[in-house]
């Protein structure tokens, strides 16, 4: 019993260490390609492994369905490309209720790694808290990004947020089975701008590692372009899974890293950067989701 005992263990470090090689080694040859994403302006976005279509409107409200490309399909993590999903609308209103409440900021896991504004004038209204920066594994650089979160508010503007906010959700649970999101710790809207120089680097937005989701944290990211700036910063990059999306305004990239039926975790696919913007501004909404 003690020689089967000891032949099982080795054979399970054995498939350990097989496992723990071939990601290091896609992660390797996901640096090189990122890095020569971002310096090919003339690449175009990955084929999609499929096209669907996703009905929110009923038939009779005359609206088309959404035009959705799937680029990765896999129990623990997908990555879907929603064209026409905010309207310019939604993206004015979203503006307005974020003006003068935007500060520097990282893509990290801590309140206090909120990086130095850029100027004192651009106090926010309401400070971050680390819930709301919270995000996975990513490496020690940071975003220099301005970045403000916004609450639903009853007015004209944040009745047109509310309802993108709803058909968010609703996308959310038709695309990843997400019967139920954690609505009580549901995070709210984060408006982003990018200037020259300015990008996310590689990081996840929750647990990336395999290990088990726990209840009430980040399972998805739904990330909605309202303007991309030169056609080389507008990339962004799953590396791990072989992806580079070049999204227009008005349409976007939903993932997941989390598989809400066995509360596995994403092992690295969804693990993603963009590229740094060259010229111009990119101005993005942000929504995470928590089950």
């Amino acid at each position: 019993m003690v020689c089967v005992e000891s032949g099982v263990a080795a054979k399970m470090q054995q498939v350990q260490e097989e496992v723990t090689f071939q990601s290091n080694l896609r992660k390797s040859m996901g640096t090189i390609i990122e890095a020569y994403t971002c310096a090919d302006d003339k690449l175009k976005t990955t084929e999609p492994i499929s096209s669907q279509e996703w009905r929110f409107y009923p038939p009779s409200s005359g609206k088309s369905p959404f035009k959705v490309n799937l680029y990765l399909d896999m129990e623990t993590s997908v990555i879907h490309y929603i064209k026409d999903f905010i309207s310019t609308e939604e993206c004015e209103a979203i503006s307005t209720a974020t003006q003068d409440r935007f500060q520097s900021t990282a893509t990290s896991g801590d309140a206090k790694d909120v990086v130095e504004q850029k100027s004192k004038s651009q106090q926010p209204s309401s400070s971050l808290s680390a819930d709301t920066m919270e995000s996975g594994t990513q490496d020690s650089s940071s975003v220099q990004g301005l970045q403000a979160s916004i609450a639903r508010i009853d007015s004209t503007s944040s009745e047109i947020i509310s309802n993108l906010h709803n058909r968010a959700v609703e996308y959310a649970k038709d695309a990843a089975s997400l019967s139920t999101l954690a609505e009580q710790k549901d995070e709210d809207f984060m408006a982003i701008r990018f200037g020259p120089g300015d990008h996310w680097r590689v990081h996840c937005d929750g647990k990336c590692n395999g290990l088990p989701h726990v209840s009430g944290d980040r399972i998805a990211t739904m990330i909605m372009f309202c303007q991309t700036s030169s056609p080389q910063s507008a990339l962004i990059n799953f590396r791990n899974a072989g992806s580079s999306i070049r999204p227009e305004p008005g349409s976007a990239v939903f993932f997941t890293y989390a598989s809400a039926a066995d509360r596995e975790t994403d092992k690295g696919y969804t693990e993603y950067s963009t590229c740094p913007v060259v010229e111009g501004e990119q101005k993005i909404v942000t929504q995470w989701f928590r089950y």
